[in-house]
């Protein structure tokens, strides 16, 4: 229940969670409390109605409890308590909703706890007529994932208990085959699942894992009949490329997820497209590495995956961006902008910035510095990392624009910033940004040397290549190489 001194809804755990509703569940949802299946409360509906009006944002100066009041009850007095009331009442109805999505979902879920109920109750038509109709939704489409095989399992184990305790003539295998099956590949593809995600891991955490049976099942899957299965190929082949990362890796994964799309769910897709990028980076070089990322990006707009409730990430809007601009896209980068900024996650609180920032970006590649500057001006972050980017991008508009004393007081103020702030940033990046400031200055003293210019550039170009970590690398060396 909302705490009394609350003056705006945004703030209660209602608008909370319905913040985390897609577009299509807003609307849903208005059907399901218009319902009267669900919601006999006329209150709440037009309670509902008046939330609707500041989606999908829920931020508006007039979003309080009194303007809510007083569309519900224009004549009368205000009572603040009421409102917290339905909202309590909303927010339960809320919750009942979330459950019955969930629940038309798992289809296969509710026809298991059906058939459970008619076993138990001898029911042995109906369960036999449930049976049938169940296997036959399956053969229809739809997930076919490690949660999809446990779910076949429990309902494969069900008939046989069936069979085993009302119609087993001592003839047959009574469906133990079928149980079998299902639970082995169940078992393979969430175990196949789990050791990618404790080797993902294990790259960015120092952890010794131990990989029980991972080498008896890598070598039983290929010779066996689950590899037929897609969901198992896939998680498979997900393995080899971060257990051993090749192209020829990186391609069949690719290739598999593409193929096999509608059969894995989007959370899980995700993941695997996670892991295509990130092996990216050891098996291409830096140009078509952007290249991959940018195809990759695509077939997850295209598809959704890169979405979560109808919202992008933050961070990963603005990889895409970044992405597009390494690769000139800069028309394709401005009208992304365009198009998805509403769709940043709306609890970002720095989703402003985001914008601006990227919009700086863009700016900066069109060669537009002045403009660029104008809007990095806006910036108000709060986040230690993103101040270092915004930092980095200024220090390149300031040697663009040859504005020689603003460089050499960011130059100072940068380093300054790094050792004051470096017990909240992690080693590679004060590693990052430290060479890239060194870097930058090093070009720009450059441009004042009169003897041995061509030399000393060579030996500056041969010095930033072989730095391991360093921000802006390519944007570096194309200064040097113009």
């Amino acid at each position: 229940m909302p705490k009394a001194n609350l003056q705006y809804l945004s703030e209660t755990r209602l608008i909370k969670m319905l913040l985390g509703f897609s577009k299509a569940d807003l609307k849903q949802f208005a059907d399901f409390v218009k319902s009267p299946y669900f919601n006999k409360n006329e209150h709440l509906v037009r309670l509902y109605t008046f939330i609707l009006k500041y989606a999908p944002h829920f931020k508006h100066p007039k979003f309080t409890f009194e303007a809510a009041f007083h569309y519900l009850f224009p004549d009368q007095t205000y009572k603040k308590e009421a409102i917290i009331k339905l909202c309590s009442k909303l927010m339960k109805l809320a919750e009942k909703f979330v459950i019955q999505q969930q629940m038309n979902d798992k289809e296969l879920k509710s026809k298991l706890v059906l058939l459970t109920y008619y076993n138990k109750a001898n029911q042995n038509d109906l369960f036999e007529s449930l049976l049938k109709n169940t296997r036959k939704l399956n053969e229809g489409g739809g997930l076919r994932n490690s949660q999809y095989y446990k779910l076949l399992f429990e309902m494969e184990s069900e008939y046989a208990h069936f069979l085993s305790a009302k119609l087993d003539d001592r003839k047959g295998d009574v469906n133990f085959q079928a149980t079998t099956h299902s639970l082995d590949v169940y078992y393979l593809s969430q175990k196949l699942e789990q050791l990618c995600q404790m080797k993902n891991r294990q790259q960015t955490v120092s952890f010794p894992y131990r990989f029980d049976l991972m080498e008896e099942i890598m070598s039983f899957l290929p010779q066996s009949i689950y590899y037929e299965i897609p969901i198992i190929q896939i998680w498979y082949t997900a393995f080899l490329l971060l257990h051993q990362p090749t192209i020829a890796h990186y391609q069949g994964l690719k290739k598999l997820i593409q193929q096999h799309h509608q059969l894995v769910a989007i959370q899980e897709k995700r993941v695997l497209y996670t892991y295509l990028e990130n092996s990216s980076a050891q098996l291409m070089g830096r140009v078509e590495r952007y290249v991959e990322l940018f195809d990759l990006y695509q077939l997850q707009l295209q598809d959704q995956t890169l979405y979560s409730n109808g919202y992008l990430q933050p961070t990963i809007f603005r990889n895409i961006i970044t992405v597009a601009l390494k690769l000139k896209e800069n028309d394709w980068a401005e009208q992304f902008l365009k198009d998805q900024q509403a769709l940043i996650m709306p609890d970002y609180v720095e989703k402003e910035d985001m914008v601006s920032f990227c919009k700086a970006l863009i700016l900066f590649e069109q060669e537009k510095y002045e403009e660029a500057l104008d809007f990095l001006n806006l910036l108000k972050y709060n986040n230690v990392y993103t101040k270092l980017d915004e930092r980095r991008v200024r220090l390149k508009v300031y040697y663009e624009l040859e504005f020689e004393d603003p460089f050499d007081d960011l130059i100072n103020s940068f380093r300054k910033f790094i050792s004051k702030n470096k017990a909240q940033i992690n080693e590679v990046y004060i590693d990052l940004n430290r060479n890239f400031i060194n870097a930058i200055n090093a070009i720009r003293k450059l441009t004042y040397e009169i003897e041995n210019q061509e030399i000393k550039r060579n030996e500056l170009v041969a010095e930033i290549k072989e730095i391991q970590l360093i921000a802006e690398k390519d944007w570096l060396l194309e200064k040097l190489e113009a």
